[in-house]
Formats: C-alpha cells, structure tokens, sequence
C-alpha cells in the first residue's frame, strides 16, 4: 500500500455568493475537526447556495506510525496525478463514506468516534445517566429504561436539527459530479443525515420489487399485459409513470433522520418539520424527552374498543436508523444491491456509461475507415400523367378520378403495438473503490469493502503494472491495520475534502456548471499531474521510451550492420 501525504495549503476565499436575502442572527455550534464539541457563535444562519464551504486551510497529517506493510510515498506529484488518471479512466466507481466527510464546513456535523466525537461529548453531557459510553445511546437495549429512553429521544431530536442546518461539503459534490458524468455506480454511506440527497443523489433502499428475481419480474410483466380484467383496462387508460431503477443512487447503510416508524404495526411518518405539521409537533414531542405515539394504532385502537374488542395497544414511532443489538429492517435491501453491484448488472433506465479513452479512438478509426455513403439524386416519380395511363379509358379518365376523391377511404386498423421490451445492458463490475471517512468498525461494513476491492481487482489479474483500484481517503489508517493488508492500493492520507477536490475534473464547456465551483477546481485540480506524467521523457541518449519493443528511434543504417553481422554469426 502506498501511502501519499497531503501538503498543507494556503488558505483559499470561495468565489461570492449570489445575492440572497438578509437571514436573522441566530446561535449555531461550530465545529472543527479538532473539537466536535463545538462552540457558540453569533452569526447568520449560511442560506441554501451551492457553494458556501468556508475557507479551505488543510493541515498537514501527524507523522503517525505506518502500517508494516505500508510504503510511504517519494514523489507525492506523480503519485496523486496517478491516482487522477485511474479515476479519470474508472467508469463505475463504487463509494464507502462514512462520518468524516460530514465534519467540515458546512456541514458541520460531529464524528462518532474520535476522541472529540459525539459519543465522547454525550458522556460529557449526561455524567450521571451512568453511561460507559456514548454508544449506550445508540444500544436497542436502552428502551429497557425510561431514562435512557429520554436521552435517547432528546440526542436524536437535536441530531436531526443538525442535519436539517448542515449542507453539503465538496465531497458531496464531488460525488453529484460523477454522477452526472454517468461514472458513479453506487455510494454505500454510514452516514444518518442525508446530505447525499440534499447533493442531488437519490437516496434510499429500493422497493419491494428490487427483491424480486429478474426472471419473476419479466412472468409478472407478461401476465399483467395478458389480463382482461377492468383494472387493466383502466390502468391502460391512464399514461404510465416512468421506470425508475430498482436502487436509488446512495444506499444508507444505517437508517437516516428523515421518518418515523411504528415499532408495532409499521406505520411511516415523516420528518420534514418545513413541509409537514405533524413532523414539527413529533421534533418538539422527541425534545422534550417524549415518545412519539402512533396515530394509525390510536385510531384502531378506538374503533376496536368502541365495537367493544379488546384494545391492541398502542406502539411507539422509532426514528429508522440502526442501532447496536438492534433489527436491521433494510438488511435484505442492502444484500440484494451489493449482489448486482459485483455482478455489474445495470438497470435499463441507468444512464449510459462514458467511453474509455480506447473505446473513443477505436470509435474514431471505425468512422474514419468506413466509406462515406453515397446519395444519388433522382428526380421525384410522379409516374404517368399521360390520359391513357392504366386500364381506365381515355373518355373515362377524368370521370373516374372525380369518383375517386368521393369515395371515402378505407381505414386500414393499425396492427396492436407490441410493449418496448427494455434494452438489455452489457454487465459492468465495479472498476474503482473509495473508501473515505470511515475507521471501518462495523463488520457489515467491512464485509463490502473487501468484497468490492476483489471485483475491482478482478480485472487486473496478470498484469505488471495495474492502476489504482482501491483508495482510502482519511487522516487516520483503521485500528486494526493488520485485517487490511492487500485491501487498499493508495492511502491518501489527510483531509477528504481537499482530497475530493483534487480529483475533480474541470467542466469548462458545460452549460449547467457553476461558474464559482468551475474556478475553485481550476485552482485546486490534479489534472496538470496527470497530464505531466503521462508525457513522454526522453532518454539521456535523447531517444524517446516508445511502450513497443519492435520500434526503434535509431538510424536505420547503424542497424543493418548488426543485423548481418549476427545473421552471419
């Protein structure tokens, strides 16, 4: 593994922001990564712009002790401007984030597990809640105490305030990016706040249909179009929504804030306090400490009782993220995604996948060598004009032409349209790995990392010199540095966000590019270090170093000599 340490860099001002109107003054916490507690500060609540990220000072990475098998980096240029040519060349990158791409500005949003993390500042907060640790907080078992149970309410409603304030960091960014370049194959994120979405990603798990098999999903079609019934013809009446992919683009992996759930009869609320009332009086409920009661169990529990039944009771909503000891309900959701994710299969309502560089230049031969078609111009055939043109007689010819245009034409029934079968898409594994901001604790975690590095390295076997197929992007290496020894091809060791920055590629020409975000990634790319490694430099006899072993920049005369002489020996 190499490991590339990121420089430190001067601090640099964002481009302005467009004019907005004056926010009030408000009290927010700041946080920075090396206290997550944060600090109170009076100032204006930042608006929803698309850029607003702040000053970008980077430090410089602590000269900590590298794994054994680690090999620190001698020319940092050429290294980084080898990792911009790999994910300039991937065409379906697959992302593992985790909580440290959510700490910088603006997002703002504490880490779990550092020193200064959130479950550090919890213990701090509730010294006599006789926690061992903030993670008792996110433990299922805690519904056990009705203490517990109000710290929990209480973190999760300040939680999701955070989330509702923080907007997306360039990292998030970076990631809309790739996939409008159509090179993002799937974000699995740790993180609860939903900043992908607020990015432009769509974010979920899928429906139940995403569970189904390819083969069962295509009886299902068929039999649905062969049915007679009257919703059939009534759904036939009404223009069908559009496919959309079995997968949304982001997966979260541990739940988010954005809804409710019924822990008995399953019931979803949401959470968006700007749109929804309900979702404003359940925030103001979970802060004071309070569970949130189901409305649907409440309404059947007052019908069963008025028909004198028995009552069911009535169960508590659960914000849906995952907690320790605790039901995964999106597991099966999860599996099935990672499942077609290293099998390359794609949806036919994915967008299409750009072209390798290779592809291009073969594409442009093709187009190059084939004939040009050529047109020839004919006159329009109007046929025979002429009076005694077909079987009808001279006399008659004008009377049957009137009779002609009288006669109403007959309508010919258009045969049935057959439904658009889905084009078929050729499977593409995943052929780049990020991991970034994660300590990668969580065994499930774990597990898709390393399933994912073998299907990127897959097509690599054989080959002397392979490009970066795995990255890992973070300040710290995973405690357990020995359990990932031959996973990670690169550590880019420093901040996520300068490094997310680096690797973005300018949009010079595209009319939907923010002209501010345009001119930050010109000043910070790693494009000019790929291209000054990819040239060509001459030898110290000043022949170049062509790749093939058959060519030779020497004069042809001092070779034939040679040529005979060994011939002849």
């Amino acid at each position: 593994m190499l490991v590339v340490r990121l420089p430190a860099s001067v601090a640099v001002e964002p481009p302005p922001l467009a004019d907005a109107a004056p926010v009030p003054q408000v009290t927010r916490r700041t946080f920075t990564r090396s206290s997550t507690v944060g600090s109170e500060k009076r100032r204006a609540s930042p608006p929803v712009p698309s850029l607003g990220h702040g000053k970008l000072a980077y430090e410089v990475p602590a000269q900590g002790a590298l794994p054994a098998y680690a090999v620190e980096s001698d020319n940092r240029e050429r290294d980084l401007g080898r990792l911009y040519k790999s994910l300039w060349e991937a065409r379906r990158i697959a992302v593992v984030c985790g909580a440290g791409v959510s700490v910088s500005p603006p997002a703002n949003i504490p880490d779990f597990r550092s020193a200064t993390g959130l479950f550090a500042r919890l213990k701090e907060r509730f010294p006599h809640a006789g926690l061992t640790s903030g993670k008792d907080l996110f433990d299922a078992r805690l519904f056990q105490s009705e203490s517990s149970t109000a710290l929990f309410y209480a973190m999760m409603a300040e939680l999701k305030d955070m989330a509702d304030a923080a907007q997306p960091t360039l990292f998030h960014h970076w990631l809309k990016r790739l996939d409008m370049e159509g090179r993002l194959q799937r974000v699995y994120t740790q993180n609860i706040d939903g900043l992908e979405e607020k990015a432009g990603l769509t974010l979920g798990v899928g429906s139940g249909e995403a569970l189904v098999s390819g083969s069962k999903r295509k009886r299902t079609g068929r039999a649905w179009q062969r049915s007679q019934s009257d919703s059939a013809v009534l759904s036939a009446s009404h223009e069908a929504p559009a496919p959309q992919p079995l997968f949304p683009r982001a997966i979260p992996l541990h739940g988010n804030l954005s809804s409710l759930s019924c822990m008995l009869c399953s019931h979803t609320q949401t959470l968006d306090a700007a749109r929804d009332v309900r979702a404003r009086d359940a925030l103001e409920t979970l802060r004071r400490g309070d569970p949130v009661w189901c409305e649907r169990c409440e309404t059947a529990d007052e019908l069963r009782t008025s028909a004198g039944l028995r009552s069911r009771g009535i169960g508590r909503m659960k914000i849906n993220v995952v907690l320790y000891h605790g039901e995964n309900d999106t597991a099966e959701h999860v599996g099935a995604c990672v499942e077609r994710d290293l099998l390359g299969l794609r949806d036919p309502q994915e967008p299409d996948v750009p072209e390798t560089p290779a592809e291009s230049r073969a594409r442009e031969r093709r187009m190059r060598a084939a004939p040009m078609p050529v047109v020839e111009e004919s006159k329009d055939d109007v046929g025979d004009l002429s009076m005694s043109a077909g079987d009808v007689p001279a006399d008659n010819a004008l009377a049957s032409a009137f009779e002609e245009d009288v006669k109403p034409a007959r309508e010919v029934p258009a045969p049935p349209a057959e439904p658009a079968k889905p084009r078929r898409r050729k499977p593409m594994p995943p052929d780049l790995l990020v991991v970034a901001g994660t300590s990668l604790k969580v065994p499930g975690t774990k597990r898709i990392v390393r399933e994912f590095a073998k299907a990127c390295r897959a097509r690599d076997t054989g080959k002397a010199h392979a490009p970066v197929r795995v990255v890992y992007m973070n300040y710290d290496f995973p405690s357990a540095a020995s359990e990932w020894a031959g996973v990670f091809d690169m550590w880019v060791q420093g901040d996520v966000q300068r490094t997310a920055l680096g690797l973005c590629a300018p949009w010079p020409h595209r009319p939907l590019a923010d002209p501010a975000m345009e001119t930050l990634i010109a000043q910070h790319t790693w494009q000019a270090l790929a291209a000054s490694d990819t040239k060509r430099k001459p030898r110290a006899d000043g022949t170049l170093r062509l790749k093939s072993g058959k060519l030779s920049t020497a004069p042809r005369t001092a070779g034939k000599p040679a040529r005979r002489a060994r011939a002849l020996a």
